[in-house]
């Protein structure tokens, strides 16, 4: 439950001059949660689409196959940087920066609290000019403890870089991978594609794209209207910038995921147009030269 300000310590923050966080700390960790679903729903998605390519090499194999496990590649390396690894450690990061907001408002309650019962006890007169330096203590306090939560921020920052830059695909670059463990593909071997196990495969595909597309509208159904809180006070503003860079990163994830995932699909499904193209013309040559006799 989101810690808010107890009402009787509210005249001691008015004289401190300070401002209750009005981060809202339930949220950042539901905000959280959303992503590590997010997280694991992808990551389970693309196990899937290693193993299919597995599955189809049992009747496809040749030059054309290696080139597809080289591209699938791609996206099995593109998911374990952008979603296993910086996807999980900002999810990560979003759930230390709720403990951080919780543990400063913990702290600036207990200053409140100190100066509260100064006040009951008439140690504190409201006088300026006599309780400054016990109005100051605290106000420094505070602002410590502040400077010290928004250090902690930092953190959160840095794995909001660092999921943006996995994020952003590297259209063009040729595939550095060697494709799903255990894909060794048709190296040197003659071709041979069965067109039941290219259409079953290009099937898959095109679910494990729907799949992702699922996962991103669920991700952003998570966290929509989880307000961090209101701009201009104390650690709310950080923490609504990076779950900002992280839902452009996110959905940006899913849609490239989604178009390798397709991309996939219709070569396969290319493939089997073609095997079909090819049988169709060799039948009819056949049937020519059967004429002629």
């Amino acid at each position: 439950m989101t810690y808010t300000l107890p009402g009787p310590l509210v005249p001691a923050e008015t004289l401190t001059g300070a401002t209750w966080p009005q981060a809202d700390e339930d949220n950042v960790f539901a905000y959280a949660r959303g992503l590590q679903t997010f997280v694991t729903d992808v990551s389970g998605t693309q196990r899937a689409a290693d193993q299919a390519v597995l599955d189809l090499g049992q009747g496809y194999h040749g030059g054309s196959y290696d080139a597809m496990v080289q591209f699938c590649s791609r996206t099995t390396e593109y998911v374990s940087a952008a979603v296993d690894v910086a996807a999980a450690q900002m999810a990560v990061a979003l759930d230390g920066a709720a403990q951080t907001v919780y543990a400063a408002k913990a702290t600036m309650a207990q200053v409140l609290l100190d100066l509260t019962k100064f006040i009951l006890v008439g140690t504190i007169t409201l006088r300026p000019d006599v309780d400054g330096a016990v109005l100051y203590s605290a106000r420094t306090e505070i602002d410590t403890l502040f400077a010290k939560a928004e250090q902690g921020l930092l953190k959160l920052d840095g794995a909001a870089q660092a999921l943006e830059t996995a994020a952003a695909p590297s259209a063009g670059d040729s595939p550095t991978g060697t494709g799903p463990a255990g894909a060794t593909g048709g190296v040197g071997s003659s071709f041979g594609a069965d067109p039941g196990y290219l259409t079953d495969c290009a099937n898959r595909f095109r679910r494990f794209a729907d799949d992702v597309a699922n996962s991103r509208a669920a991700f952003n159904d998570s966290v929509a209207g989880l307000p961090t809180g209101p701009g201009g006070v104390p650690l709310a503003p950080a923490i609504d910038a990076a779950e900002g860079r992280a839902n452009f990163s996110v959905n940006l994830i899913a849609a490239t995921v989604t178009a390798l995932y397709q991309q996939t699909a219709d070569r396969l499904e290319q493939v089997v147009a073609n095997l079909s193209e090819t049988e169709q013309h060799h039948t009819k040559s056949f049937g020519r030269l059967a004429g002629q006799l």
